[in-house]
């Protein structure tokens, strides 16, 4: 991509967010974010076929990027770390989307936006399947053994798109470590413990859940 395409899709990807901070994307036109992002309505469609696809790609690449900063790019013992600072990073990418991720992953949304979150953790868990970080358990005599780390690795993920959406419709100051205490909850056993840590280096603020205190241990 060009100096001036990269400077185009930008101001795109800024209008974009902007204006599905405002109202769902849907409802969001092509020549509105041309308008908004200042440029013509022929270089909106040279980056996207909607205003819901180019929101769609504005917030992958910010999760691709931080899963390239802290996971793919760990040495082989650091990855249990690296994946829960990455877990942090996305919650701080939720957290700051939050008007957009609350709208879009209601039941009656239909932009794409939760498959997409999910598509993304899907891929950042195969990438762990591939690091040797999880393992996931054999299936004797699976008829396509190949097709089971992509299974699981959906299921995991649509789990904690599930998790998410509930959150955010949590009164604001929502808890942080709530949503992490549900999905540890929600993982299976054989999920390692030390990639799915509650805290990331900071101290547990009281009145925090403990999970532990609930009677569950992982």
């Amino acid at each position: 991509m060009d100096a001036r395409s990269a400077r185009s899709r930008r101001r795109l990807t800024t209008a974009v967010i902007a204006l599905a901070s405002e109202q769902p994307i849907g409802e969001v036109t092509a020549a509105a974010v041309a308008v908004e992002a200042e440029v013509n309505r022929s270089t909106f469609y040279q980056h996207a076929e909607s205003p819901a696809a180019l929101l769609r790609t504005a917030l992958r690449d910010e999760l691709d990027a931080i899963r390239s900063v802290y996971v793919a790019a760990a040495p082989p013992d650091a990855v249990a770390e690296a994946v829960s600072a990455s877990t942090f990073r996305v919650i701080d990418h939720v957290e700051h989307h939050a008007v957009i991720y609350e709208r879009e992953l209601s039941p009656a949304a239909c932009s794409g936006v939760g498959a997409m979150l999910t598509q993304h953790l899907a891929e950042s868990i195969r990438l762990l399947v591939e690091l040797g970080a999880v393992r996931i358990p054999r299936i004797e005599r699976h008829p396509r053994p190949e097709s089971l780390a992509d299974a699981v690795a959906h299921v995991v993920a649509a789990g904690a798109v599930g998790a998410i959406g509930l959150w955010l419709r949590e009164p604001e100051p929502r808890d942080r470590d709530l949503l992490v205490a549900h999905w540890r909850v929600a993982l299976p056993a054989w999920w390692p413990a030390e990639s799915a840590r509650l805290e990331h280096g900071q101290p547990r603020a009281e009145g925090r859940p403990r999970l532990r205190e609930s009677g569950v241990q992982r």
